[in-house]
């Protein structure tokens, strides 16, 4: 088990490395408009198949469910939603490809589902092929053709992916779907896709509010600098979050000792990570552009990573302690702090006329919102271990 948990992990950070080095060169190599539309395109992805599957891959974890017994329903939902969504995308973005964005959507959806499934029966290595296999598909693909054609290569890295490992599940489309099983996963999800949404939200839709208001170069000038100093940072909270929730669900008796024992070790290590980012980010940033990075956007870049970074140990908390009357209220307040996000964007933008200033300065502050509602959480769910062990 220990021999199967490493090598998923490793075939965890392979992918994230993957879709790293393809920003990485799209970032040196291609035009704003080029940057634009890779880093546009992600958002979409991320934030568009949350709304797919509204939490169902969540739902099939916490309810034990097999596909088979929901997968009709599941792919009427994920068809109807992926169209629907590639619908008005193309309405508010007329240069992106309506297929490519239906299809993308659709296969990625499934691609959860079925990452949700080997998860739940312990196949931890599948479920991690099919997590990250088409990123890694996608990386290769890449190299072999034009960068032009970047958009093309998502659906299929994806199919490739879900053909080889998903063929078991494919045949048995029509045979064996309860509407009543499915009912209760939907309802189960829909609880986690409200806080989910809110922090995928977070991480992208910066480039969905750049692209609508057509800010080609500032959407560019903003991934550029994101791939640059805050991800590989981002690549090492997943391990530090990985290492952390392990541990602490493995020994949950201890998760108010150890919050007293690392809160101040967390916050020197944050602190060195802003550094470090920093420091790596640059010497990137001057290896790969020749040129020197603006000196106020990579400092902006280091807080940004440090408050993403203070986020690690509210989300192993709330995800590992949090009862649901607890994961509403901080659902609900991270969603306000979405609509903060938007507001403080369109606010600054249409006054100011800057719209970088705009973005970071409303990444910024969502950021902040989660990180007070997420150890304000954490002192709920510490205050109730004390109450119970009186």
């Amino acid at each position: 088990m220990k021999k199967e948990i490493f090598f998923s992990f490793i075939i965890n950070i392979i992918g994230l490395l993957s879709l790293f080095l393809i920003d990485i060169y799209i970032s040196k190599n291609g035009t704003h408009k080029l940057i634009s539309s890779w880093a546009q395109l992600k958002s979409i992805l991320f934030i568009g198949v949350m709304f797919v599957l509204l939490g169902l891959d969540q739902a099939i974890v916490r309810l034990k469910l097999k596909i088979n017994v929901i997968f009709v329903y599941v792919i009427i939902q994920f068809f109807i939603i992926a169209f629907l969504i590639a619908f008005v995308l193309k309405y508010l973005y007329p240069n992106i490809n309506f297929l490519i964005i239906f299809f993308s959507l659709f296969l990625l959806a499934l691609i959860y589902v079925f990452f949700a499934e080997n998860r739940l029966n312990m196949k931890f290595i599948k479920a991690q092929i099919f997590l990250h296999g088409w990123k890694i598909i996608l990386l290769i693909l890449f190299f072999v053709f034009k960068i032009e054609k970047f958009q093309l290569l998502l659906p299929i890295s994806m199919a490739f992916v879900i053909l080889i490992l998903g063929y078991e599940k494919i045949k048995f489309i029509f045979i064996g779907s309860f509407f009543k099983e499915y009912k209760k996963a939907l309802i189960t999800g829909l609880h986690y896709f409200i806080s989910m949404i809110a922090l995928t939200l977070s991480l992208y839709m910066d480039q969905l509010l750049l692209n609508y208001d057509k800010r080609i170069e500032e959407s560019s000038i903003l991934f550029t600098y994101i791939t640059f100093f805050i991800s590989p940072a981002a690549i090492l909270f997943g391990f530090s979050g990985f290492i952390y929730g392990s541990y602490i669900r493995n020994n949950p008796h201890l998760k108010t000792i150890l919050f007293k024992r690392v809160i101040y070790i967390y916050i020197i290590i944050g602190i060195l990570i802003i550094l470090g980012s920093f420091i790596f980010g640059k010497i990137l940033f001057e290896l790969l552009k020749n040129n020197s990075p603006n000196f106020y956007l990579s400092i902006t870049m280091g807080i940004i990573v440090f408050l993403r970074y203070l986020y690690i140990l509210p989300s192993v908390y709330i995800g590992s302690f949090a009862k649901n009357k607890l994961i509403r209220h901080v659902s609900a307040i991270n969603f306000i702090g979405i609509l903060l996000y938007i507001a403080i964007y369109f606010l600054i933008s249409r006054i100011f006329h800057n719209y970088l200033l705009a973005i970071v300065l409303s990444i910024i502050v969502v950021w902040t919102i989660r990180i007070g509602n997420g150890y304000y959480a954490i002192y709920k769910i510490l205050k109730e271990d004390v109450d119970e062990s009186i």
